[in-house]
């Protein structure tokens, strides 16, 4: 009776560790697709204000343009959705209600950068980082790097690896009774 219990147990908790290793393995893949609509929504579109700013005006916008664009853009946003007809209806979307943080010198770059990224910074290398909620995303203008390029098959990898990590903790109890068994025999 008990080894029944325990063979019932142990197939439950292969179970759910398989629903769990699964769920891991479709949320990394989900998180591909999250990374690349904010990489457009939120980053993009201030790497190219400062892009353009560089070119038309042969210099990095100062932090006090950069924020009044980033105002600007912000507001313009804020005044297309109030305006909607059915706005009274629509729940609080804070869309525009987000902050892009622009470093335009190397000393004042943020610590994780300088660590984790290559150093050979050039005239007119700046660096933007925005806050997602639980940690900063970037963008490193040298090297032309958003950190939330990471590709799809990347974390298609990953998300298989968190799933076959989960399938062999499932299994351990099962593998553990087997060997008992075949021990004891």
């Amino acid at each position: 009776m008990k080894k029944k219990i325990l063979i019932i147990l142990s197939i439950v908790w292969i179970v759910i560790m398989s629903f769990l290793g699964y769920s891991l393995f479709d949320a990394s893949v989900k998180q591909y697709t999250k990374n690349q609509v904010f990489k457009e929504k939120r980053l993009k579109p201030s790497v190219n204000f400062i892009n353009n700013y560089l070119n038309t005006h042969n210099r990095l916008p100062s932090i006090k343009e950069f924020n009044q664009w980033q105002t600007d853009i912000c507001n313009l946003k804020k005044e297309n959705h109030i305006n909607k007809k059915i706005d009274s209806l629509i729940a609080s979307n804070p869309q525009w209600a987000y902050e892009v943080n622009c470093f335009i010198d190397s000393r004042s770059f943020p610590q994780e950068v300088i660590e984790n990224y290559d150093k050979n910074y050039k005239n007119n290398s700046y660096v933007l980082e925005t806050w997602r909620g639980e940690w900063n995303e970037y963008y490193i203008s040298w090297i032309n790097l958003y950190s939330t390029d990471y590709s799809y098959s990347e974390w298609h990898r990953d998300g298989i690896i968190v799933m076959v990590i989960c399938i062999v903790i499932g299994l351990l109890p099962i593998t553990i009774l087997l060997i008992q068994k075949k021990t004891n025999s």
